[in-house]
């Protein structure tokens, strides 16, 4: 069973029915289109090889007649609709855990007195 994404539209009754008509391009760069519609949620119908000159066509006349565009949706050969699936964007990384800063290495004693020479020459601060 295959799909195709397909441009859907929909006309809702005033009973709260619906019934869809849709389009696909039959392969990529082909100018051809599928037509496929029915009852909402099952379009059985279909017809196959229109140019885009008719869809373009027939889709104005089924504005003018109340059709509201739905989107594009995934339809399968049984006729099934579904959504497209949603594309997730990508998980962003988490930044680094922060890190405790590096140590400073412990500095030992400094004997001031040595540096000054002591106290013999009577030099004090």
């Amino acid at each position: 069973m295959t799909t195709k994404t397909y441009e859907l539209f929909r006309f809702t009754h005033p009973d709260g029915s619906a019934k869809e008509w849709g389009y696909a391009e039959m392969g990529t760069g082909s100018g051809l289109f599928e037509v496929r519609w029915g009852k909402a949620g099952h379009l059985v119908q279909n017809q196959l090889g229109l140019t885009r000159a008719i869809i373009h066509q027939r889709r104005t006349e089924k504005m003018n007649k109340g059709y509201q565009p739905v989107g594009r949706r995934l339809i399968n050969t049984e006729g099934a609709v579904s959504p497209l699936p949603r594309i997730q964007p990508p998980t962003p990384e988490r930044p680094p855990a922060p890190q405790s800063p590096p140590r400073k290495p412990q500095k030992s004693a400094i004997d001031i007195a040595a540096l000054l020479g002591g106290d013999e020459d009577g030099f004090y601060f």
